[in-house]
Parts: C-alpha cells; sequence; structure tokens
C-alpha cells in the first residue's frame, strides 16, 4: 500500500520552452534536492517535445533516474495544462514518490517598471503574479508580468495593490523604514545574547590579544584559564614537568651543556562571540640552537588541493558522507624525544608574567617532555607521531576487521579498508593537514 504523499514546490523561470532551457531548469531543481539531502528516483513528465530530449535522457540514465511519461488519456492533456495550482495535489499519482510542480502561480502583486516614459499620469510600476524567490540572486524574486506574460526578476514586491501613485510611494516608505527598525532590532536583540556583562563589545565581536599587563591587573578573571593551561600541559598531557629552584640548579650542575634552557611565552587572547578567555604557553623555539634539533625536514606535512578535490569527487560518486574535525592540542601527543636521536634535554624558563601572578617561583624551570608549540622539531614529532597512530589503528565493522593504508602518491591520504572473503573493499577515505582530519565514507563507517 503506498505511503502519504509530500509534494514540494519548487519554481524555476525559463526564457522559453526550448530543450535546453527545460534541461537547465530540471537540473536546478535536481541541485536543490540534493543539497537538502534527498535522492531523486524518477522523473515523470508529460510527452512535449521539449521533456524528449536525447540529452534529458542521457542525464538522466548518469545518475539512475528512471524517467516515465504521462499516457496521452491521463489529466491534464497537454503541457499548457500543466501548470497545476496549489491545492490539487489529488491529481497526482500516489506511488509514494516525490513529485515537484513548476511554474505554481501566488497571488498578484505590484513590481517597478523597468523603464517608462516621463508622463504625468502614467504609473512606474506593473501588476505581476508571483512566481518564486531567486536562489541565485541577493534579495531576488521571479515574478510573471500579467501584460505580455514575461518572466523577469525584481528585487522589491508590494503585496497590496495601493489606489494610486501617491499611495504607492508612500507603501514604499514605510515598507523601507520598517525593514530598517526591523534590522537595528535584530542587530541589538543579537548583542544582547553575545556580550556578558562588564564585557567589552569589541572584545566579544573580534578575537583580542592582551597584553600581559592587562592580564596582571584583572589576574581574578584570568586566574581559570591560566590554570586550565597549566593542568593541560603538567596533568593532563604531561607535557612540562616542574622542577623546584633547587631541583633546577642541580640539574644544570649534573647535565651541564647537555641541558637546553630557553625562555617561554605566555599569550593571552579573548575568543570572538563567545568571550571566552584563553591562556597560551609557548617555547621561544629562535633561542635553541641547531644542534638540539633534529636534521633535515621540521615541517609537519599536508594533503594538496588535488587530493582534496579527488577524495571528494569519489565520494560523490559513492554517496559517501563528509566530516571534518580538529585535533586538540595535536603536538602535546607526541614525544619531543625520539630513540633514533640522543636525548638532548630542554627546560623552559616560566614567562615572568607567571612568576609575577604567583603561577611560578622564580629560579625553577620547567623540563619538556612533549612536542611543545614554539621548538622547530614539534611540527615533525608530530606528524611522525600521527602517521604511527594511523598505521597501527585497527578497528571492526560489521563484523569485519578495518584499518587506513597509506597512499604511495600522496602520503597524507589514506584509504580506509575492510577484510572480506572476496578481498579489500574500500570503505572511504581519509586526508590529514597537520593537526585537521577531512573524512569521506560510508555514514555508518564515518560516525
Amino acid at each position: 500500500e503506498p505511503g502519504p504523499l509530500k509534494t514540494l514546490y519548487f519554481t524555476v523561470p525559463l526564457r522559453s520552452k526550448e530543450k535546453k532551457e527545460v534541461l537547465g531548469g530540471i537540473q536546478e531543481i535536481y541541485i536543490r534536492l540534493r543539497r537538502e539531502g534527498m535522492l531523486v528516483n524518477r522523473l515523470h513528465s508529460d510527452q512535449g517535445g521539449e521533456f524528449m530530449s536525447r540529452e534529458l535522457a542521457a542525464w538522466c540514465r548518469v545518475r539512475d533516474i528512471k524517467k516515465t511519461l504521462r499516457s496521452p488519456d491521463q489529466k491534464p492533456e497537454n503541457g499548457l495544462k500543466q501548470r497545476w495550482e496549489v491545492g490539487h495535489e489529488e491529481d497526482l499519482p500516489h506511488d509514494g514518490l516525490v513529485y515537484i510542480v513548476v511554474a505554481v502561480r501566488g497571488k498578484e502583486v505590484l513590481v517597478p517598471k523597468r523603464a517608462w516614459k516621463q508622463r504625468a499620469f502614467e504609473g512606474t510600476h506593473q501588476k505581476a503574479i508571483y512566481l518564486t524567490p531567486m536562489y541565485d540572486v541577493s534579495n531576488g524574486h521571479a515574478v510573471q508580468v500579467i501584460e505580455g506574460g514575461k518572466v523577469i526578476c525584481v528585487s522589491k514586491v508590494v503585496s497590496e495593490i495601493p489606489g494610486d501613485r501617491v499611495a504607492l510611494k508612500l507603501k514604499y516608505l514605510r515598507q523601507v523604514i520598517m525593514d530598517e527598525e526591523e534590522k537595528l532590532r535584530q542587530e541589538e536583540e543579537a548583542l544582547k545574547h553575545q556580550v556578558p556583562e562588564n564585557e567589552d563589545t569589541e572584545k566579544v565581536l573580534r578575537t583580542k590579544m592582551i597584553s600581559p599587563t592587562e592580564v596582571i591587573r584583572d589576574k581574578e578573571k584570568w586566574g581559570d584559564s591560566i590554570k586550565a593551561e597549566i593542568d593541560a600541559l603538567m596533568v593532563e598531557k604531561k607535557a612540562l614537568r616542574r622542577l623546584s629552584p633547587k631541583e633546577a640548579q642541580k640539574l644544570l650542575e649534573s647535565k651541564g651543556s647537555k641541558v637546553t634552557v630557553v625562555p617561554g611565552k605566555a599569550i593571552f587572547s579573548v575568543k570572538a562571540g563567545s568571550a571566552r578567555k584563553k591562556t597560551r604557553l609557548v617555547v621561544c623555539g629562535n633561542h635553541v640552537s641547531a644542534d638540539a634539533t633534529i636534521e633535515g625536514d621540521t615541517y609537519a606535512g599536508g594533503t594538496d588541493t588535488t587530493a582534496i578535490r579527488l577524495q571528494l569527487k569519489v565520494g560523490a560518486e559513492r554517496l559517501w558522507t563528509t566530516s571534518a574535525l580538529d585535533i586538540k592540542a595535536a603536538f602535546l601527543n607526541a614525544d619531543l624525544h625520539t630513540e633514533e636521536e640522543p636525548e638532548q634535554l630542554v627546560a623552559m624558563r616560566p614567562p615572568a608574567v607567571m612568576i609575577k601572578m604567583g603561577w611560578a617561583q622564580p629560579g625553577e624551570l620547567w623540563l619538556i617532555d612533549k612536542a611543545m608549540y614554539g621548538l622547530r622539531q614539534s611540527p615533525r614529532r608530530w606528524s611522525d607521531h600521527r602517521d604511527r597512530e594511523l598505521q597501527a589503528l585497527v578497528w571492526e565493522t560489521e563484523g569485519r576487521k578495518c584499518h587506513l593504508e597509506q597512499c604511495v602518491a600522496e602520503p597524507n591520504l589514506w584509504r580506509m579498508i575492510q577484510i572480506t572473503q572476496e578481498g579489500e573493499r574500500l570503505m572511504g577515505l581519509v586526508s590529514i593537514y597537520v593537526d585537521d582530519v577531512l573524512t569521506t565514507a560510508e555514514t555508518e563507517v564515518r560516525k
């Protein structure tokens, strides 16, 4: 038994009933449906010549769309009667498909004329039938002029037809004033929700860097932000080890030149929109000598635009879905020291603002164990760690093991592979750009 019928109404103005024009209109409706996440399985029309072109048939075959035609004895009898009015859904066959009614007639409106003669009693506007908003034109509306039947695009319409020219101008003035007042009201409401109490509007509308002097002055407000950053580095990620002044002195005396001490820097900012205070502790890596860094490349690789376009094309052909994610504090997941290279200890001297605010003691050091932001070797450390983790990643889908396989031509593009009885099956593609991940795969696999 067929289910309930749901009808979606679209309007696409056409210059003529030529085959190319009709094909372009159908493609526009198809794009809108796909943009909303809906699949098109069938294209149903009458036997008009504009629907019988080879180009339209080939276009349907490529997209697996079944093309059907209305028999001559069914209503409406011909193409001229195919402009059904809203409310005639009972005329449509209830076979569970979604039908699109084109050129639905709307209410009568008044629109400005494109040009007119300068005569005292000649109107500057004309009557038209409202069709649809123009999605590809800013503030555009498609209307059909009653006198002549021409379809045009306008930016202003009047839903009520005034009695004379003076009333028309007053109507437009009132409408403009109301539009401006509504815009101001909406902007004021948005600011009320965005701006917290006792917070500068400028800090909320754009991300602002805060100087250490201002932070010291408002240290009570910045306490939670600083504590969250220190806890993340020393407790959660274990990127830093705090050494007391005595422990720091002892380390320097025992290790000597094997310890590189570099200054640290605190960066304070207020994020746009949420006005959230954020603290970031980094290392001044320019003070580290070349001997204390790795040789060769020090950057973290990322996929190029060609690979991303390939990934999206394959996903579109296979009806895969795409999602993106950002790895939080990515560099801090990688160890600073590796087995292949001799250990060179690097210690960070706490920023002066941390000492003044009581978060560190004079003379203490923070020993660096993870790839801290600011060190030359940190991007490469993270890149190597990331690739090792991805190569070792194994999971199960539908009871079968899956893994990631690195591409040869583009090392930052990975293939999702499922092992089946027939062999390997491609389930998706993953692009990596430093700490950003773009996944295109089957919906269940991507989730």
